[in-house]
């Protein structure tokens, strides 16, 4: 089982999961899937607070040896933190999203989304009130 993050995955392009990863992920859980998501998403968040940490810890300490340009200095030590979040665990948790989707339209719609059928309503009987939820069964129906 491949479930490395997509930065991790030279051999392949970036923006796409290999077919060892799509089968995977695929044979989780729904459950599963979103724990990965939200794991990773989390893991992308601390990056970019660390790499704000970063920024303000470096212009702060270099302020009075270099004045304004502790502001690109710090700028420079951040970066590589926004950019490996954005690269490794937020673009992974984007693609296992989308599959994560994916999958869930051909559970919930038998994995056919284009077929422009309504969605099925739970009081569709055929008669004229389909969709309004009032069900008449064991109401009188005589004229008072």
């Amino acid at each position: 089982m491949v479930l490395g993050s997509a930065c991790c995955n030279h051999h392949h392009d970036n923006d796409r999961l290999s077919e060892e990863q799509r089968v995977a992920l695929a044979t989780m859980s729904p459950e599963q899937r979103t724990s990965l998501i939200q794991k990773h998403r989390a893991l992308g968040k601390g990056l970019i607070v660390a790499g704000v940490g970063t920024f303000a810890g470096v212009c702060g300490g270099l302020w009075n040896s270099v004045g304004a340009g502790a502001l690109g200095v710090g700028m420079g030590a951040a970066t590589g933190l926004w950019v490996a979040a954005w690269r490794g665990p937020l673009r992974y948790a984007k693609l296992v999203d989308q599959v994560h989707r994916d999958q869930l339209k051909a559970s919930t719609f038998g994995g056919n989304m284009d077929n422009n059928e309504p969605i099925p309503h739970l009081n569709n009987d055929g008669d004229d009130d389909v969709g309004n939820n009032k069900s008449t069964e064991g109401m009188d129906h005589s004229a008072a």
